[in-house]
């Protein structure tokens, strides 16, 4: 968690932050201007604040006043445990993937066998080009290595400035498997800065908004998304939505792939990929069809029974938080709603075409 209360002033801007950021997966949303990259880097150090006080506290790992300004405390950026990839990423371009990944540890070496070279390399799939230069990686392959790299150095906490900016849908969801991989399965907090958080919302347990170089709000998605005049500055066509799950079968003659998490079972399109194997499901808020009765005769392969969480509305539409052992969100539009008739805990069917899913790798050892 970090407690920050702190003045960053330049000529013509002025960001000023009283908040608690909690551990998890955490958002920061604001139009450009707003102060995002200014609060990373006084987060990490790069920036310097005019005032205040920035504080780190990791319950039986670590508590560390990282800057002060009563106190004359500055904690140096190498020893803050806190690492940040810029929107340019700033690979070395005369060293190889592997040199990159590994300059880290010249300053700093670490026992964590998972976050060393060989094991990051294939963590991130990137031991076939690991002797390859920055100029010869694709997009894709770059965005792994500046991630791989930062790693490297045993980060408490991963900041990311605009990770998904000009990026196609599919090596947006990349990447956001790879995010999911650093988080859920490395134990790594990740603040993530975004001008646009419909591709990140269903995994954020946390989410900011700044404006102005102050926070105007701040809450859980589904709490931040009810607070009046917000919606403006969330700009929500639609919510991608993100599920684990294991791939149980795969049969190339239908076509299909059979996903599994606990009693939750989803048929997607065909993928070569082995059985057990853990992926990331992607499928958009704007796919889902909702019935209060379940449907016959219908060509849809998903049809799965749930229960209404909550209804948010939007500036002409609403959003539908259903629970299908898992948390998902549908786009419905008002003239739709009032047909269903459908309320909190409302039982329903959710219905999902089997091209509307997306499979993508999720890293693993």
């Amino acid at each position: 968690m970090l407690n920050i209360n702190i003045k960053k002033q330049y000529k013509n801007f002025s960001l000023s932050i009283n908040t608690k950021i909690p551990k998890g997966f955490i958002s920061i949303v604001g139009p450009s201007g707003s102060g995002k990259t200014t609060l990373l880097e006084c987060i990490t150090g790069v920036a310097k604040p005019n005032e205040g006080f920035i504080h780190s506290f990791y319950p039986n790992k670590s508590d560390k006043l990282l800057f002060d300004k009563k106190k004359n405390i500055n904690v140096p950026i190498e020893k803050r445990k806190i690492s940040l990839v810029k929107q340019d990423l700033l690979l070395f371009p005369h060293m190889t993937v592997y040199e990159n990944i590994s300059y880290p540890l010249r300053f700093s070496k670490h026992t964590m066998k998972e976050l060393q070279p060989k094991s990051l390399l294939k963590k991130l799939q990137l031991e076939e080009v690991k002797d390859k230069f920055p100029n010869q990686l694709s997009g894709g392959q770059q965005q792994r290595t500046a991630l791989a790299r930062t790693l490297c150095s045993n980060p408490e906490i991963l900041l990311l400035d605009e990770p998904l900016k000009e990026l196609d849908q599919k090596l947006k969801n990349e990447i956001i498997g790879l995010l999911v991989t650093i988080n859920r399965q490395l134990g790594i907090d990740i603040i993530l800065v975004s001008h646009d958080i419909s591709n990140i919302l269903s995994l954020s347990n946390h989410i900011l908004i700044l404006s102005g170089g102050e926070i105007i709000a701040q809450n859980t998605p589904a709490k931040l998304l009810t607070t009046p005049n917000i919606n403006k500055f969330l700009q929500l066509p639609q919510i991608s939505n993100f599920l684990t799950m294991k791939i149980v079968s795969s049969n190339i003659k239908n076509s299909t792939t059979i996903l599994k998490k606990g009693n939750l079972s989803l048929t997607g399109p065909f993928i070569n990929q082995t059985i057990g194997k853990q992926v990331i499901v992607n499928f958009q808020s704007t796919d889902i069809i909702i019935s209060t009765e379940k449907p016959i005769n219908i060509s849809a392969r998903n049809i799965i029974l749930g229960k209404v969480e909550t209804i948010i509305k939007q500036d002409n539409h609403f959003l539908v938080y259903l629970n299908i052992g898992e948390i998902i969100v549908a786009h419905v539009t008002t003239e739709a709603l009032k047909k269903l008739q459908i309320s909190d805990n409302s039982t329903v069917y959710i219905i999902l075409k089997t091209s509307n899913i997306k499979i993508n790798d999720i890293y693993e050892n």
